[in-house]
């Protein structure tokens, strides 16, 4: 009886030690599953990073091309300008001030722009949208003056 007794109470110690060992193998298999999934999301947010960057720099790079282009139409409007009667020339110099401030602010807006992230991006690019939507309006009013 004591051999049974013995021999019960190895099996039941041998089970407990190979149940603890399978329990440890499964959170082991758990956890590399977690990392690998922590992984994946890390990979995917660095990726959506990379993207919004690439966006953000081809965004700016266009909106810094139209601002060069509205620039020089500043210029020939100035030339134009000079050929004008006193009081037109009056009225276009006083717009085209205005256009100015337009521009000034949109390029400060763009600037402000390459540090920004996500949210902040997404908010500063309507508020960029909105500054040239003004700069392109300014622009088309002086035009009209010269026709």
């Amino acid at each position: 009886m004591r051999r049974f007794g013995f021999l019960l109470a190895a099996a039941f110690f041998l089970s407990l030690g190979l149940s603890a060992v399978y329990g440890y193998e499964k959170n082991l298999g758990t956890n590399t599953t977690s990392q690998e999934v922590k992984k994946e999301v890390i990979e995917v947010a660095q990726a959506k990073d990379t993207s919004l960057k690439q966006e953000s720099q081809r965004y700016q790079k266009k909106i810094q091309q139209e601002l060069n282009d509205y620039k020089k139409k500043m210029k020939q409007f100035e030339t134009k300008a000079k050929n004008l009667k006193d009081q037109a020339k009056a009225e276009a110099k006083e717009e085209m001030g205005e256009l100015q401030k337009k521009m000034k602010e949109a390029e400060r807006k763009l600037k402000s722009m390459k540090s920004a992230s996500g949210e902040a991006w997404d908010k500063l690019k309507a508020e960029v949208d909105s500054a040239m939507g003004s700069v392109k309006e300014g622009c088309e009013k002086i035009a009209a003056r010269f026709q």
